[in-house]
């Protein structure tokens, strides 16, 4: 196994690159590109240029030839390390994604989006996304006793929007009590949320560019072909007087802001279409070293199903009320086109956790819902007489009730379906091939 550290080189030794390379420009040999851009004999030379390439020149580098196959491999821990990318808000690194694993929280916003594009813009903060309730104080706390941070109240505006639907909350602005010279203080926001974090991100951000995610241990790019490739952004809301200075901000920095894509364009294995999860296909996902820190006990895959449905406003005015007019069809509609996100829970008495599924699909609906229908049932009727619920013939005659409504006490040898969520969605997704349905 290579060495992924960098390594010291002393210009004295004998045969080192530098005393080779002095040697062959004596010689008139002109070294190659793969002569430099060689980690064994011009690490140095190698390093730096390797600092220079973004993601699409690397893989393109990984498809010229053996040499240089594993090379997005061999970067991975170098060029994104999560870590070193966390030093700048808090000390302990690890200490941050074991209190994440603890409470299930994500970070998201352009910090994330940041680490995939290997850049650092001092005015940014980072953003905590945790449900509502204890686990948000703790964390709060351990930010201010651990990390040296004071919480001040702000009501700013961010880069997501706060659905009066879901009711997120802002605990507040954490504003670090350390001041370096020559940068700006460092500030930590949480979030906090009535549901699952993930709802929120993926409603509440306004383009594609900052759907980015950060769990304890991987790290989610949702939109890598046309974010970190393509350098295209396109509108998660209408372009209105709020998000305007958002999205010239973006164009500022680089991308090409647009509202939708148009139909000519080639989508080809293109992340933008109707159904997407966060850990399928089109998702670039980096895991990160974990060895040093708490394991969640909520498993991946609880977040790596989170699906949803992607549709532009004109083709589902649900999506955004306030810009639609109802006594007109869409295409008679002249306002800004955007795309909108959408999904909602799925629970059930046989799901330990929280999924998020696309709304509006009925097709989906009917198929997790017969499967946790019958494992509840069935479960329900194992019970002995004594520990039935009340309603147990009730329960029974309305299968709808059982994952839906049904409030219960459930024993200890009460089978849970959780590892057969992953297959279900899996079966679905391949009997409608949903994922490769364009917009």
């Amino acid at each position: 196994m290579p060495d992924n550290k960098k390594r010291k080189v002393d210009d004295n030794l004998p045969n080192s690159w530098a005393q080779r390379y002095d040697e062959a420009l004596a010689m008139n040999i002109k070294p190659t590109f793969m002569d430099v851009f060689d980690r064994h004999t011009c690490y140095p030379f190698f390093s730096r240029l390797c600092d220079h390439l973004c993601i699409a020149e690397i893989v393109a580098l990984t498809r010229t030839c053996k040499k240089y196959s594993g090379l997005y491999q061999y970067l991975l821990p170098i060029q994104w390390d999560v870590d070193h990318k966390l030093r700048r808000f808090v000390k302990d690194p690890y200490g941050f994604r074991s209190q994440m694993a603890r409470h299930d929280a994500l970070v998201s916003g352009s910090f994330v989006l940041q680490f995939f594009e290997r850049v650092t813009w001092m005015e940014s903060d980072l953003d905590i996304f945790i449900e509502h309730g204890e686990g948000a104080n703790k964390f709060g706390s351990y930010l201010v006793n651990k990390e040296g941070y004071a919480l001040t109240l702000s009501t700013e505006d961010a880069e997501y929007e706060l659905h009066s639907y879901e009711e997120p909350r802002r605990y507040g602005h954490i504003q670090s009590g350390k001041c370096f010279i020559g940068e700006p203080q460092t500030k930590i926001q949480i979030i906090t949320t009535t549901k699952i974090p993930i709802k929120s991100i993926f409603r509440g951000f306004y383009s594609t560019i900052i759907v980015n995610v950060m769990g304890w241990n991987k790290v989610y790019s949702v939109f890598p072909l046309s974010t970190s490739i393509q350098h295209k952004g396109y509108q998660l809301k209408p372009i209105d007087d709020h998000h305007a200075p958002l999205v010239n901000k973006y164009s500022r920095r680089g991308w090409d802001m647009q509202e939708i894509m148009w139909p000519e364009e080639k989508r080809i294995n293109h992340p933008v279409r109707k159904y997407r999860r966060l850990g399928d296909r089109f998702t670039w996902t980096i895991p990160v070293d974990s060895k040093k820190v708490e394991w969640s006990k909520t498993p991946d895959y609880v977040l790596e199903y989170a699906s949803f449905r992607m549709l532009s406003n004109h083709e589902y005015p649900g999506l955004d009320e306030r810009y639609i007019d109802y006594q007109h069809p869409p295409e008679q509609h002249v306002g800004p086109r955007c795309y909108g996100i959408d999904a909602m829970l799925f629970v059930s008495r046989t799901l330990k956790h929280t999924y998020l599924r696309p709304s509006h699909d009925y097709e989906l609906e009917c198929f997790l819902g017969v499967r946790v229908d019958q494992s509840t049932q069935l479960e329900l009727r194992k019970l002995e007489l004594s520990k039935r619920p009340p309603n147990y013939d009730q329960l029974i005659q309305n299968p709808h009730a059982l994952y839906r409504h049904a409030d219960y006490e459930r024993p200890n040898t009460w089978t849970y379906r959780d590892d057969d969520f992953p297959g279900w969605y899996q079966a679905w997704e391949q009997n409608g091939n949903k994922s490769a349905e364009p917009i």
